[in-house]
């Protein structure tokens, strides 16, 4: 009787390590990635489509990945939840889905430049990653811009992008929101530098930075008495207020009214970065290698 005891002793000992490794290996199992887009938002119903479509297209390819909208703007979320469109902050959206039982997310910024508005998803990445019965991990996609060969397949997608009823010779000029200081500011310039090797007629132009409005008009020169057409498209990537209003509003501060006035025919190139397939293919390019990352670091 107590061989038998001390046999079921024994391998009830020898159990545990095998039961030890089996958890660990069924918790590895269980680890759950997801998507969250991080978008500034908009107000506007045009620009709310674009962003849904986005989630579609990236539902679609990521499959069964669980893909989520996030916005940054807290004005934005605020103007949208009292009209009863509820879309969560990214801090919001990290937070739920650690809460749904995920353990890994990838976020994909689709701000244009490594500015503020990336710094601070980037930090609310950061806060989020690691806490206690949180989410073990975060990745993070580049924007859209983030080197110098970002740059140039930009330049090549914002030129297909174009109407094709532009006529050869007929100048464009894009214009982004711009950054004041950082690195971020760099990035217009990089790309008016990639942007003229290819079209010598197509100008980058900015809100708040460099290239402002006043160095594009002297590189474009003045137009003369027979009112040459001018293309103005929006190197942003939703048309909202910045589009609608500064860009081809009827103010007299809008681009497009101090064109007129400098003696332009101005045309609407009116495709947001949203809508430029060629453009989605880059940040999905920075969202592969985000959650190849992640990946990478599971098998660690």
């Amino acid at each position: 009787m107590r061989v038998l005891s001390s046999i079921i002793v024994i391998t009830a000992l020898l159990c545990i390590p095998l039961s030890t490794q089996a958890a660990k290996h069924a918790e590895k199992k269980e680890a759950r990635t997801a998507i969250v887009l991080a978008s500034f938002g908009s107000t506007v119903t045009e620009a709310q489509d674009a962003e849904a479509a986005f989630v579609r297209e990236a539902e679609k390819r990521y499959a069964p990945t669980r893909v989520v909208l996030a916005n940054t703007a807290r004005m934005v979320m605020a103007k949208n939840a009292a009209n009863g469109i509820v879309i969560p902050s990214l801090f919001r959206a990290l937070a739920d889905l650690a809460d749904q039982g995920y353990t890994r997310v990838a976020v994909q910024s689709l701000q244009l430049i490594p500015g503020a508005e990336y710094d601070g998803i980037a930090a609310v990445a950061k806060a989020q990653e690691g806490l206690p019965k949180g989410l073990e991990k975060i990745g993070l996609g580049a924007p859209l811009m983030a080197s110098n060969e970002d740059c140039e397949k930009v330049a090549a997608a914002l030129i297909g992008s174009l109407p094709k009823e532009r006529k050869a010779g007929e100048p464009v000029v894009f214009v982004g929101h711009g950054a004041r200081h950082g690195i971020g500011g760099m990035v217009y310039p990089a790309l008016q530098w990639h942007m003229a090797n290819r079209d010598a007629k197509i100008f980058i132009s900015t809100l708040e930075g460099t290239p402002d409005r006043e160095t594009t008009l002297k590189a474009l020169g003045k137009p003369g008495a027979k009112k040459p057409v001018l293309w103005v498209a929006p190197l942003l990537g939703l048309a909202g207020d910045h589009a609608v209003n500064d860009l081809y509003g009827g103010g007299e501060d809008s681009w497009k009214s101090v064109l007129t006035k400098e003696g332009w025919q101005v045309k609407e190139a009116f495709t947001p970065l949203y809508g430029v397939p060629a453009i989605r293919e880059i940040w999905f390019d920075h969202l592969d290698a985000a959650l190849l990352a992640l990946k990478n670091d599971a098998l660690q």
